[in-house]
């Protein structure tokens, strides 16, 4: 850094600070399929009990995000990611050692707290480099590999509890190692708040608005294996359609940095929210496994574009990362109540009826979002180097698109 007001870059210290914190943390969430199925299998637990922990666990890290949201500007962020990922290590690492019922579903509650503070901690530090939709890319596009990997090597942990527990704890232990390299609020920007007060309300409607939009993908995630056999198609089939959805969320975050530069941020949002909904009424509502396939791989591409784009402009909002971490925490949350609607919803409403449930507040995401970003030219367009997030400075014209 240069100055007091320097924002980080994204050195390979700083990369590896958020591959080894930020990404690592989701890693439980990832693996909440298999870790269902290995409650059922080697615990006993009834799949409704092993859904139940596994919101649990989810809801421990809204809770730690919530809690740790008011303070993170003040915070310092390694020290806090480093506290999440040792009760990461804890929770889960005596959950593999003692593997008895109460200890295990103790210890993943445990470890979603650490994963939320975790996470939180990486979405403020995210606002607090240079460019934090370039960083946004660079960490969700690490995700959607991640998440993909660990679908292609689930097998390896069916049936082993104490493997797949063992792992998650390891995991703990070396993002502590390279949490270091999470950037802080440079200390001449402590008191850029008060330049956020503008994009507040904003905020407020951006997580609200982002919360319902991720239970109604969750709504569909978590039902595609009804809606799969609606569409006539085999277990086997609608498996690996998934899997290719999520390997698609990986090429979708990789692409949006293109759409950010080429129409700017509102109208990506715009056109990607609306044929993403599209594709989930398809799924819905057309029995056919071709036209099924198709909407699920989309569906999964776009996915990964609104995130991507989504946490950027959150992070570009507020530089403190408050923001960032609001919208993080009701994302989740959001996520968290997807598959306990979805089961209740899907089971009295026609395709019709669950159709329209997952569109109307994907549309008003939608429309939140082109509004936000189309109200403040900064937020449309990629950041221009030096200008810290969510401050005065920020405002000014984009720079030079490349041709």
């Amino acid at each position: 850094m240069t100055s007091s007001n320097a924002l980080a870059s994204l050195t390979p210290r700083v990369v590896a600070g958020f591959l080894g914190t930020w990404v690592l943390a989701l890693m439980a969430a990832n693996l909440v399929p298999v870790l269902i199925t290995s409650l059922v299998s080697e615990l006993g637990l009834t799949i409704g009990q092993a859904g139940t922990v596994a919101t649990a666990m989810s809801l421990g890290s809204v809770l730690a995000m919530l809690g740790t949201a008011r303070f993170i500007d003040r915070w310092d962020r390694p020290a806090t990611a480093r506290c999440g990922l040792l009760l990461i290590f804890a929770g889960f690492g005596a959950g593999a050692a003692v593997l008895h019922p109460t200890v295990v579903i103790a210890g993943i509650v445990v470890g979603g707290v650490g994963s939320g503070i975790v996470v939180a901690a990486g979405n403020a530090a995210a606002a607090s480099t240079a460019d934090p939709d370039r960083t946004s890319t660079v960490v969700l596009v690490a995700n959607r590999f991640a998440a993909a990997a660990l679908l292609a090597i689930a097998p390896l942990f069916q049936g082993d509890l104490r493997m797949l527990l063992a792992m998650i704890a390891a995991v703990g232990l070396v993002g502590v190692v390279t949490a270091g390299g999470l950037p802080n609020l440079p200390q001449g920007l402590a008191g850029a708040a008060s330049a956020t007060r503008r994009n507040a309300a904003a905020g407020v409607v951006l997580a609200a608005t982002m919360g319902a939009w991720s239970m109604t993908e969750e709504m569909v995630y978590s039902m595609t294996g009804a809606l799969a056999e609606a569409a006539h198609l085999s277990p086997g089939a609608g498996g690996l359609l998934l899997s290719a959805s999520v390997v698609g969320g990986f090429f979708g975050a990789m692409a949006s940095p293109l759409l950010l530069r080429l129409f700017g941020r509102a109208w990506s949002l715009a056109a990607v929210v609306a044929v993403s909904t599209l594709a989930k009424v398809l799924m819905i509502t057309v029995a056919s496994a071709a036209v099924h396939g198709a909407a699920l791989i989309a569906w999964g591409f776009l996915y990964g574009t609104v995130l991507t784009l989504v946490t950027g402009l959150a992070a570009r909002m507020d530089v403190s990362g408050r923001i960032a971490v609001l919208v993080s925490t009701v994302y989740l949350f959001g996520l968290a109540l997807g598959p306990f609607a979805g089961g209740n919803l899907i089971e009295v409403v026609s395709p019709a009826g669950y159709a329209a449930a997952v569109t109307l507040p994907s549309l008003a995401f939608g429309t939140a979002l082109f509004v936000i970003a189309r109200r403040n030219r900064a937020l449309d367009r990629p950041a221009a180097a030096g200008a810290p997030s969510g401050s005065p400075g920020a405002e000014r014209p984009a720079p030079p698109q490349p041709r």
